[in-house]
């Protein structure tokens, strides 16, 4: 339910273009031509300092036209594996017998909450 939660949310991006920082950042950055220069961005571009950031970007380029839908999508998917996640570790965590009870007998509800926002 998370998942299809995220594409529901985010399904109408696929077709929006690129907007505000994106030329900058995807469309003119010279440092996504490869994975070596994505990884070690100067701090001339956008993405200086944020190599994870700038390597995403070029694995997105790299993967397909670099039209917009590619990374959009892959927005997507990676809004869907942070949901995830932190519905696994709130889980997690309010399961432990440290946990108020309170909490540990509604920790799914209370993950999946939290996940959701």
């Amino acid at each position: 339910m998370i998942v299809v939660a995220v594409i529901a949310v985010y399904w109408n991006s696929l077709g929006v273009p690129f907007l505000l920082d994106d030329e900058i950042s995807i469309v003119d950055n010279p440092s996504l031509t490869g994975l070596r220069t994505a990884l070690f961005p100067s701090n001339e571009v956008y993405t200086g300092g944020r190599p994870l950031l700038n390597l995403s970007f070029a694995l997105n380029r790299l993967a397909g036209d670099g039209g917009v839908r590619g990374y959009h999508a892959t927005n997507i998917l990676i809004h869907a594996l942070t949901a995830l996640t932190l519905f696994a570790i709130v889980r997690r965590t309010l399961s432990l017998e440290s946990a108020d009870r309170y909490l540990h007998s509604d920790a799914d509800l209370i993950a999946f909450g939290a996940a959701l926002l």
